[in-house]
């Protein structure tokens, strides 16, 4: 099957792709009829390894592998089933990714077999090791599920049942479905908790966002509830979602969305909003302080960057169209610092006639034609750096 075909799908197919990694380990089983309608050999696949798994178990073998398998060949179905039944739907998903814009329909018709088709894959695998497992031609440990309410954070370690483990989820689960959901928390998927359970507007999509502080100074008894909400059940974490700023902050101060990038909706320069954010993060952490949420730390950002090439398909989400006074101050400062107080060395490189650091000025976004040129690269080293400040 080609690239361009198995990439079709969307997180659906991109999802079936991270079972059949894990099942990529297992044989092949050629028990199945290629003629038989692909639904049904799946169908099929799902009731063999049933009856299997319960023979394994009466001979005392572990079938956990087994059950991840069953779970997700399960899900994968339910999901070719709707892309079988909406397929219009998924015409327009296509039709929005040019590669695929000339044949959506066919790529929207062959989804749910493209779907099923993996499905039995996965089951001939898992059902040939199996096989293997219940005959005594493999023997294989039983697996040490993760006890995702009991997570202890060592010293350069966390722990499950007293044991170093390595925590398996995925990063940007299912933002508005209950934490307490076992369809998208489990141990097939990962129960990793994050302050996403509910579906917020897009500058507020985590828990944590702008929005917390109000004007007055005081806080939004409401949003802080989405942080207490929490059950304290599981590991987590929780990210400091940047992308929004309110409007009071702008109104204050007018420079504090320049040089804002997509999910960094603020000049983080800018010295009302670090106040704002500086408030927010010391008031998360009284509330969630020894909470289960926080082991696993806090994200401090998404995707923080300052792409500033001229042009770009960032700048039509208005993203690094200029740049505040209080950001090229710290650069003229920085920029100081790195050439020694010298700016006839700055000038040498540049190809410059700045008299002063404090008459330097940089143009944004920038030119291509400065793409390369030194003062391209002092202006990513800068904002590498003042990221971490």
């Amino acid at each position: 099957m080609s690239n361009k075909k198995n990439s079709i799908g969307g997180v659906r197919v991109c999802f079936s792709l991270l079972a059949l990694f894990w099942a990529g380990t297992v044989g092949l089983c050629a028990s199945s009829d290629a003629r038989e309608p692909v639904k049904a050999r799946a169908l099929a696949g799902i009731g063999s390894l049933e009856r299997m798994m319960n023979q394994a178990r009466s001979q005392s073998l572990d079938v956990t592998r087994e059950e991840s398998l069953l779970w997700f060949a399960k899900e994968f179905l339910k999901f070719a089933d709707w892309d079988a039944a909406h397929k219009e739907v998924n015409e327009r998903f296509f039709e929005q990714y040019v590669p695929y814009r000339k044949d959506k329909a066919r790529y929207a018709d062959e989804l749910p077999d493209f779907e099923r088709t993996k499905v039995v894959e996965m089951l001939e695998r898992g059902i040939a090791v199996l096989d293997q497992v219940i005959k005594g031609k493999i023997q294989r440990r039983p697996v040490s599920k993760v006890d995702w309410q009991n997570i202890a954070v060592g010293k350069d370690k966390l722990l499950s049942n007293g044991k170093p483990v390595f925590l398996y989820d995925y990063f940007s689960k299912s933002v508005g479905r209950p934490l307490t959901d076992t369809n998208v928390y489990n141990d097939h998927l990962g129960s990793i908790y994050h302050g996403g359970s509910r579906l917020y507007e897009v500058n507020k999509d985590r828990a944590v966002n702008s929005y917390l502080l109000n004007e007055d100074g005081t806080f939004d008894e409401r949003r802080l509830g989405y942080i207490t909400e929490i059950p304290d059940t599981s590991v987590g974490f929780l990210i400091l979602w940047n992308m929004g700023i309110p409007d009071w902050v702008v109104k204050r101060e007018p420079e504090a969305t320049a040089g804002r990038s997509l999910f960094t909706g603020f000049d983080i320069d800018n010295p009302l909003v670090r106040d704002v954010w500086s408030r927010i993060i010391r008031k998360t952490g009284e509330l969630t302080r020894g909470k289960k949420v926080t082991q696993l730390g806090y994200i401090l950002s998404n995707e923080p960057h300052w792409y500033s090439e001229e042009g770009m398909w960032n700048q039509k989400y208005l993203e690094m169209t200029s740049i505040s006074s209080y950001t090229l101050d710290k650069f003229r400062r920085w920029l100081d610092q790195k050439y020694g107080g010298n700016i006839s060395t700055l000038n040498s490189n540049w190809h410059s006639e700045f008299g002063a650091f404090d008459q330097v000025n940089i143009v944004i976004p920038m030119p291509k034609a400065m793409r390369g040129q030194p003062v391209w690269y002092d202006w990513c080293r800068f904002n590498m750096e003042r990221s971490l400040d």
